[in-house]
């Protein structure tokens, strides 16, 4: 009997070694263009194991490139069958319409993965990846914003939707996202500043400080201290001069107590 256990365990260590050896060159030759050779061991590792998304997202991403079009719907259906709400899915099926010219089928597909996007984190993140990944950004969009009134959550998507206000340029949107990120997680204020400083123009830091005013404004006082310490900081990136800081230290002095500890520091 232990002999028997420990050819077991010997053949599926050979295994795993095997599908970690054949899935390595697999995506050598994906990322070199050799979709042909690339087809064949992603379609080996999804046999192997069909509860890998990536392999099976790698093995339609190959017969995408290769236009094996058949061979990529009978795959999609199937997969589709196994996994009736796996909303995602139907992306690559619109992806597969689109790139044969077919517009209005692709946005059908399109359409149907959002209407069966069911009430989970995790799949809404998963379908918004699917769409940006396709560069359908306004898609993303909507997913998440469906996402996050099913769930009852606006603050939850909010990272993600700043990073698609982002790509698609919209730095007023973009920045109300992360500033809602922020409510949700102060402790993201650092990550925050860094992106704001990479991506803000001049111009764009004014539109950050007037929704920070906004946002002071209305807050109580412990949820205004983030937002002071950020108008603090856009000021301070700006390079204003000495006067803007002043008048800044008092208005937010007469609003709220708590902007005292930055009048010198502002000097």
């Amino acid at each position: 009997m232990r002999k028997m256990w420990l050819l077991v365990a010997t053949m599926l260590l050979c295994v795993g070694w095997s599908m970690a050896q054949d899935a390595k060159l697999a995506q050598q030759y994906l990322a070199d263009g050799e979709f042909e050779k690339a087809v064949v061991l992603f379609e080996k590792l999804y046999t192997q194991d069909n509860d890998n998304d990536y392999y099976f997202d790698r093995y339609i991403e190959c017969l995408m490139e290769l236009q094996r079009y058949e061979d990529l719907e009978r795959s999609l259906v199937k997969q589709i069958r196994r996994r009736p709400n796996e909303s995602r899915l139907y992306v690559n099926y619109g992806r597969m319409y689109e790139q044969q010219g077919k517009e209005e089928e692709a946005k059908k597909q399109y359409r149907k993965a959002i209407e069966q996007l069911p009430k989970d984190r995790y799949a809404v993140s998963k379908l918004a990846n699917a769409f940006s990944a396709a560069n359908k950004y306004d898609l993303a969009v909507e997913t998440y914003e469906k996402g996050a009134s099913m769930l009852n959550d606006r603050q939850f998507f909010s990272y993600s939707l700043a990073d698609l206000y982002r790509r698609k340029g919209d730095v007023a949107k973009m920045i109300e996202q992360y500033l809602n990120s922020l409510d949700a997680f102060p402790e993201r204020v650092d990550n925050i500043k860094s992106i704001f400083q990479r991506y803000l123009s001049a111009e764009d830091m004014n539109v950050l400080q007037q929704q920070l005013y906004d946002r002071i404004q209305t807050a109580s006082n412990s949820g205004s201290v983030q937002y002071i310490d950020m108008l603090a900081w856009a000021f301070c990136r700006e390079k204003i001069t000495r006067m803007p800081c002043v008048r800044y230290v008092h208005w937010t002095n007469s609003k709220k107590g708590t902007a005292f500890a930055y009048t010198n520091w502002l000097k």
